[in-house]
């Protein structure tokens, strides 16, 4: 046992100790090296190619960038001729002169006009206002032309709805009041102990049935705006935007249009027949108004808590993208007042209806 020597415990586990039984390992060792270092070669070379996206040693792709870069110049010079023409602000400002020039002047001449109109005058004013109703966002309308109807009048009254909106239901009230040539109306939506919306009219009444001077309206969290109906001055003026807009006979707001539908199909039946239609020249709050036309659906049942009422519906459907989708059942048995009205906002709102509850005298 002379044989036992301190040895390097880390040399011991690289040399195998030769026997004095066994043959020169050498052979194996220089084998073993140098599939060792073959595996080391592999691994050293596989991991340069899997991390070849961050290798710090490659300006290449720079270079290359760069000189991509470098083309891009040429295409500016291009761009910039053909952003020449692009002043196209100018035809912008001319369609916006236009509506703003919109024959505003003559339509006070027609204020004074008589409201004897022939069925068949109507009609063919209804036609050609209906042909010119189409298109754009501007009014190209000839607001003078349009048809002046007969009126007869509700008395006075409180009408009492039931609202819903989505998944919203609340109550409604519309007050009806006239003192000789006078009238006011107003509706207020409630729901959760909240003012949905509060709408106001006031007017006098001429020989086209309503004649609103001022129509307020005012949604929840959000204050007042104001229409005024300038008759001295034939226009429609508002509270907010700078905007107006020529102010014909017979010219609404939304909300006496539901006062007046009913009036003028009170004193003409024939508008509530197939076919049938009435046109207003309709003014919001907030610097909107256009042409609106309630055509004849037909007649129907309306479930109240009441019970079913026989009716007639209107609807008014939108000329444009953004504007609302009117549907009106007129109740015959009280002077063509709203027993149901469901107004849609485009283009997937939800719809704000109100279904007659109640009508009790002022």
């Amino acid at each position: 046992m002379g044989r036992s020597v301190n040895r390097d415990p880390s040399l011991s586990t690289l040399v195998p100790q030769p026997s004095l039984h066994s043959r020169p390992r050498w052979p194996r060792l220089l084998a073993l090296t140098g599939l060792v270092m073959l595996l080391h070669g592999w691994l050293i070379g596989g991991l340069a190619l899997g991390e070849a996206r961050v290798d710090p040693a490659l300006p290449a792709p720079t270079v290359q960038v760069r000189t991509v870069m470098n083309e891009a110049p040429v295409p500016p010079a291009p761009i910039a001729a053909t952003a020449v023409p692009t002043p196209a602000p100018k035809p912008v400002r001319r369609v916006q002169t236009a509506a703003a020039v919109a024959p505003v002047a003559p339509v006070p001449a027609a204020l004074a006009e008589p409201v004897e109109t022939s069925a068949s005058a109507i009609d063919a004013a209804l036609v050609v206002a209906v042909a010119a109703s189409n298109p754009p966002p501007t009014l190209n309308l000839d607001v003078s032309d349009l048809p002046v109807y007969r009126t007869q009048m509700p008395p006075p009254a409180t009408l009492r709805y039931d609202l819903r909106r989505g998944f919203i239901s609340g109550s409604g009230e519309l007050i009806w009041r006239l003192a000789g040539k006078h009238y006011e109306l107003r509706l207020e939506g409630r729901a959760a102990g909240l003012n949905l919306l509060t709408q106001t009219s006031q007017g006098e009444l001429d020989d086209a049935g309503i004649a609103p001077q001022r129509y307020t309206d005012q949604r929840l969290r959000g204050g007042v705006q104001a229409a005024n109906f300038q008759r001295d001055r034939g226009k429609i003026t508002y509270s907010g935007p700078r905007t107006e807009f020529p102010l014909p006979v017979g010219a609404q707001d939304r909300l006496s249009w539901m006062i007046q539908l009913g009036a003028v199909v009170s004193a003409e039946p024939q508008r509530a027949i197939p076919g049938g239609k009435v046109m207003f020249f309709v003014s919001g709050a907030r610097g909107d108004a256009d042409v609106w036309t309630f055509r004849y659906v037909a007649a129907e049942s309306v479930e109240t808590n009441a019970g079913p009422v026989s009716a007639v519906k209107f609807t008014r459907d939108p000329r444009k993208a953004y504007d609302t989708l009117v549907e009106v059942w007129l109740d015959p048995a009280r002077h063509h007042v709203p027993v149901r009205a469901k107004l849609s906002a485009p283009p997937n709102g939800d719809a704000l209806e109100l279904v007659l509850r109640e009508v009790s005298p002022p």
